[in-house]
């Protein structure tokens, strides 16, 4: 179930009515986020071997919202916390864990990466913050990404997100054979898309 649409504008551009699942769009001072991965791989390796933490893959396929096939070239652009939740050494400056995959033609992306740790004074649940850009569209912030089982996050927030099966902000996270993690994350595009 799709909650009642917001209203949400771009500086210059007539406001647009939002479902809850679609996020928003990336403000002009935020435009650099996902401009330099006009040719970046599907499969994106963003923690290297040494970062501490649990080895986590982050997958999905993207869809069309009008017909919900999978679509290609899709920008996917994700950044988010190290195992100590903290987003950079310094306390400025851009996240130390992101990175951009473009879909293939399956509309598949993947991220190798670590489980991200919830913010030091944990009130917030671990995520995975996430945009999707497409030539010639506005790139798009979409919810965050969160972990089933989470404690800080509700039971009711779980709940609500299940009913949007693997199009939900809430995912379970599955233990592989290797000892890795996995977290299928669906994303259907904006209306219009």
């Amino acid at each position: 179930m799709v909650a009642a649409a917001v209203m949400q504008s771009v500086p210059g551009a007539m406001p647009v009515a939002l479902a809850a699942d679609e996020g928003g769009p990336v403000y002009p001072e935020d435009k650099d986020v996902g401009g330099g991965a006009r040719d970046a791989p599907w499969s994106t390796t963003i923690a290297s071997e040494d970062e501490p933490g649990e080895r986590l893959t982050l997958t999905g396929t993207v869809y069309g919202r009008a017909d919900g096939k999978p679509r290609a070239g899709v920008t996917v652009y994700v950044y988010h916390t190290g195992a100590n939740g903290l987003y950079r050494k310094k306390p400025w400056g851009r996240p130390r864990l992101r990175g951009w995959a473009r879909t293939n033609a399956e509309g598949a992306y993947e991220f190798h990466t670590i489980r991200p740790g919830p913010y030091p004074m944990r009130r917030n649940p671990a995520h995975v913050h996430m945009t999707i850009a497409i030539p010639g569209q506005v790139e798009w912030w979409i919810p965050e990404l969160r972990f089933r089982g989470d404690p800080l996050l509700s039971s009711e927030e779980t709940e609500r997100e299940a009913q949007q099966g693997t199009f939900a902000s809430i995912q379970p996270l599955e233990r592989q054979p290797d000892g890795t993690l996995r977290c299928v994350r669906n994303i259907r595009l904006p209306q219009g898309w």
